[in-house]
């Protein structure tokens, strides 16, 4: 498979630094790899994931980085602050598209984080046609990424529903301290938001400097297998503990 300057193979770059590929294209990968930037890069990639995780954590982190919205990808490819441009995703996209567009950064706890906070919980709220009540008008604004507009709206409702995305609202607003005290009212323990709100609770512990406390609650969704984020919890404990 030839390289040439607009794509880089990303199975071969594995292959040269797994010692594997016959002299001649060894000598190219090799040649690639001194005089471009882009191809370090990719390679720099690979050496951090394996170094920090193992073959099936680094499958399971790229699945998921595979479920990104393509969409997204496209509309965002071009902007400088994407919070998502790290290793994972730029790996992943590398095996779908062959073609090296992003630069690596090392998937540390504060990339991770940023990630998770730039993709919003999914609000899954089915409302009558031509409703315009108070809660209504609330998730309008969240799906809109209006989180100002919608804490406005949620502060005048009630339920456990309005004061969970109220605190992720907070979170998204980057007031993590106010997102903490929602998340952590006593009315979501035991609610069907519980579990959600015990996950965005520690990214907002995370993003405030409290390791500690982040990993208290990182533990307690470790402790309830099958728990929401389970796996991910694993991840930032081994990146707060590495």
């Amino acid at each position: 498979m030839d390289i040439n300057k607009d794509g880089y193979s990303y199975e071969l770059i594995q292959d040269y630094l797994d010692g594997i590929l016959d002299s001649k294209t060894s000598r190219s990968i090799g040649s690639l790899l001194k005089n471009d930037e882009t191809a370090r890069d990719i390679a720099k990639g690979i050496l951090l994931l394996r170094k920090k995780f193992n073959e099936e954590e680094i499958d399971d982190y790229l699945n998921e980085m595979l479920d990104i919205n393509q969409s997204v990808i496209k509309d965002n490819i071009e902007k400088d602050d994407f919070v998502w441009v790290k290793i994972a995703a730029a790996l992943a996209f590398l095996i779908i598209s062959g073609l090296a567009i992003f630069h690596f950064i090392e998937p540390d706890l504060s990339n991770i984080v940023a990630q998770e906070i730039s993709e919003p919980y999914t609000a899954t709220v089915v409302f009558r046609d031509g409703e315009t009540s108070v809660l209504s008008k609330a998730f309008t604004a969240y799906s809109n990424k209006d989180f100002a507009k919608a804490v406005s709206y949620f502060n005048e409702s009630t339920g456990v529903k309005a004061l969970f995305y109220k605190g992720l609202c907070y979170l998204y607003l980057g007031d993590y301290q106010l997102a903490i005290t929602t998340l952590e009212d006593t009315e979501l323990i035991g609610s069907r938001f519980e579990e959600q709100s015990r996950w965005y609770v520690a990214l907002a512990y995370i993003e405030v400097g409290n390791k500690a406390k982040a990993r208290d609650v990182l533990n307690k969704i470790i402790t309830f297998d099958g728990h929401y984020k389970h796996k991910k919890a694993v991840q930032l404990i081994k990146l707060i503990d590495g």
